[in-house]
């Protein structure tokens, strides 16, 4: 009877631990498209180097390149006026912002917006103070 009740208990443990190896629903690697924002402002500079892509699974090879986006609504917005963006020449998910009276200043606190297949994503910063005394060498 024991022995009926371990080999029992042995199925169960091996069921269970063959049911626990499927990768189908894997938290760690998503379906979902995700964006990345890469966006830098500089005092004194146009705006050009916003990028959007999207995100490579956890199981990516180190050469494996983001997909860049290139169809999302890119906005900058200083003291509550906006400013549109258009997708940069190329196919790599540079935005940029072409008009000229978009005039980045130290302490502006400046703010973006993107909206991408019917999702919003939102963010700001303040320009922050030119560094003093930098040197390569």
């Amino acid at each position: 009877m024991i022995n009926k009740i371990l080999k029992i208990n042995l199925l169960i443990v091996l069921v269970l631990v063959f049911l626990s190896c499927e990768n189908e629903n894997s938290p760690l690697i998503s379906d979902d498209e995700l964006v990345v924002l890469w966006g830098f402002v500089f005092a004194g500079e146009q705006v050009d180097d916003i990028q959007l892509t999207g995100t490579l699974p956890l199981d990516a090879d180190t050469s494996d390149v983001p997909p860049p986006i290139n169809n999302a609504d890119v906005t900058i917005m200083k003291d509550g006026v906006s400013y549109k963006c258009e997708l940069s020449p190329g196919d790599n998910g540079y935005y940029q912002y072409n008009g000229d009276d978009l005039i980045i200043e130290t302490n502006d606190e400046i703010s973006i917006e993107v909206i991408w297949n019917e999702e919003q994503i939102y963010a700001e910063s303040i320009v922050p103070e030119p560094p003093i005394n930098v040197s390569l060498s």
